[in-house]
């Protein structure tokens, strides 16, 4: 496949020459790279809305217990072995769930006998069975935390889009430089040839008689200048290009470096450009906010009051065997436990909860003059993008009759020097005017599509504006 700059070769379709690469762009690593962000906010906003899910706990244990007990109305030294599970469900906003299941056996083998009379074993089993629920009836800490994740999966995609605009931005910023400056290159190298012709022209005078030597050091002089400026303008090409080969996987010739055409676009053709109704960087500043304010108003609420209900329902079977306790502590066993409650608590001391009522203030005028700040200076600069873009055309405009006119001057001056009507300088300064005159229409044209380019990308219209695009 051809590379970069015959891509570029006209008359080769204009649309088709920067698609090419642009599709290549668009299959790069350099880019998967950063479209891989994508897929990890997803899976960082899935591990936030599945922060509470279902726990299991495991519990074993054993005791050896000595101490006071209204239990027959006397103390007795228990053995214990115990284990238990629990299964526990926490949500944002509606409560957190448990149940759990603990069986223990008991050893009674240090009971007075008397005690043990009613009892045909010195070891029993209890099977207990367990179901309760909280909810938070004031304190919204936890609930925040739905609003917090939203809220971050919104800042992440403010990130990750601004991420995406800035590397399509910076792969057409690099691809319009190259174009430029192989542009320019063209122009060098004409002018060095010209330069060139013109040393030769000057010797051949000079040995005919017609010449006088200052001028053709003159021209010497001249062509050396122009080398020098044709390798500095090369060396920034390279550089250009090898960040594109870099980029799409091509490797490109010097001599496809020759025959680069740069169309006007219409300003018309990218209004949607022109008028945007949006800025990235201020819905990232906006989401920023969200953000604190949420962890502010989060942080606060757990140094408020707390209210919580509880509800909880136990059953429980004892046996000497442990299978029948198990059995009867799911059935129809008769001894089971409801519990209400409620519990309430208030932080006493106001030092912390004051002062961060006064930072929670503080930030949010903080936040306010940032957005107003930033939405301020984004208006500012879009509006001397536009002033610039209406500039540029209309220098692009007046270059084009700088060149005509340069164009008529230089081909007068080479009717009127041979004969004597104009000097040497004269002539040079003639042709230096048309160089200078199509470098600055290059220049006026990599300004005019970089504005173009910089208000494609403050209103998140990168992609959009390359696929309209074209050479």
């Amino acid at each position: 496949m051809k590379l970069f700059i015959l891509l570029l070769i006209y008359p080769v379709s204009a649309f088709a020459v920067f698609q090419q690469i642009y599709e290549r762009y668009k299959t790069s690593d350099y880019l998967k790279e950063i479209l891989i962000q994508e897929k990890i906010i997803e899976q960082d906003y899935q591990l936030g809305i599945n922060k509470y899910e279902w726990d299991l706990g495991i519990q074993a244990g054993a005791g050896d217990s000595f101490l006071a007990s209204l239990y027959s109305f006397q103390t007795q030294k228990t053995l214990s072995q115990a284990y238990g599970l629990n299964l526990t469900r926490s949500s944002f906003g509606a409560g957190t769930l448990s149940l759990s299941h603990s069986q223990t056996r008991y050893d009674l083998t240090h009971w007075a006998n008397n005690n043990l009379a009613s009892m045909d074993s010195d070891v029993f089993f209890e099977s207990r069975n367990s179901i309760t629920y909280t909810y938070e009836l004031l304190n919204q800490a936890q609930e925040l935390d739905w609003t917090k994740v939203v809220a971050q999966n919104e800042l992440d995609k403010a990130n990750y889009n601004i991420a995406i605009q800035q590397a399509y931005y910076e792969f057409f910023m690099t691809y319009i430089t190259a174009k430029a400056q192989s542009l320019l290159d063209r122009l060098y190298k004409e002018a060095e040839k010209d330069a060139g012709k013109r040393v030769r022209v000057m010797n051949r005078r000079l040995k005919d008689g017609l010449g006088r030597k200052y001028e053709l050091m003159q021209a010497r002089l001249s062509l050396l200048s122009q080398k020098e400026t044709t390798i500095r303008n090369f060396n920034d090409l390279n550089e250009s290009v090898k960040i594109i080969e870099n980029i799409i996987g091509i490797k490109f010739k010097e001599e496809d470096f020759n025959k680069i055409y740069w169309t006007t676009k219409k300003k018309s053709d990218f209004n949607f450009v022109l008028s945007p109704n949006n800025f990235i960087e201020l819905d990232k500043v906006k989401k920023t906010s969200e953000l604190s304010e949420v962890n502010l108003r989060q942080y606060q609420e757990t140094l408020s009051q707390q209210l919580s209900f509880s509800i909880g329902y136990t059953k429980n079977s004892m046996n000497p065997n442990a299978n029948t306790a198990i059995e009867k502590s799911f059935g129809n066993s008769k001894y089971d436990e409801k519990v209400i409650s409620l519990n309430y608590s208030i932080p006493l001391g106001t030092g912390k909860t004051d002062a961060q009522k006064r930072k929670l203030l503080l930030q949010r005028n903080q936040n306010n003059l940032r957005e107003k700040n930033k939405k301020s200076e984004l208006k500012v600069q879009a509006e001397s993008l536009h002033d610039s873009i209406d500039k540029y055309v209309e220098a692009l405009g007046l270059a084009k009759q700088k060149i005509k006119a340069a164009e008529s001057s230089l081909k007068e001056h080479q009717k009127l020097y041979p004969r004597g009507q104009v000097s040497f300088e004269e002539m040079i300064n003639s042709e230096q005017m048309l160089i200078n005159a199509k470098i600055s229409q290059t220049n006026m044209l990599l300004l005019y599509e970089q504005s173009l380019a910089k208000l494609a990308f403050m209103s998140g219209k990168m992609i959009p504006f390359l696929n309209q695009y074209q050479d």
